[in-house]
């Protein structure tokens, strides 16, 4: 998508509004979508590795963490989702 593309609001300006505009309410379903489509190729690739005879605890501890992470991906990649990790993202701080 082009910047001439995208609508007069938007996340970062506070318009997003999902409750009231039909296209934030599809964004916001798309994301989740990829978010949760994600998530399945991150737990096929786990058992991939099981098949393929890697200890299944072993895969498990290693890729449980991509697992819960990437439905929530495609939301803080949009900003639609703050991460709590970073509560100050965005906000200037002055040296």
């Amino acid at each position: 998508m082009q910047n001439q593309d995208l609508p007069p609001y938007s996340v970062r300006s506070g318009g997003w509004n999902p409750d009231a505009n039909e296209s934030d309410r599809e964004y916001g379903n798309a994301l989740a979508a990829r978010g949760y489509w994600q998530a399945f190729q991150r737990v096929e690739e786990s058992v991939r590795k099981v098949l393929e005879s890697v200890n299944p605890g072993k895969v498990a501890d290693e890729d449980h963490g991509d697992w819960y992470r990437q439905p929530f991906a495609a939301g803080l990649s949009s900003s639609l989702v703050r991460d709590p990790r970073c509560p100050f993202r965005g906000i200037a701080v002055n040296p």
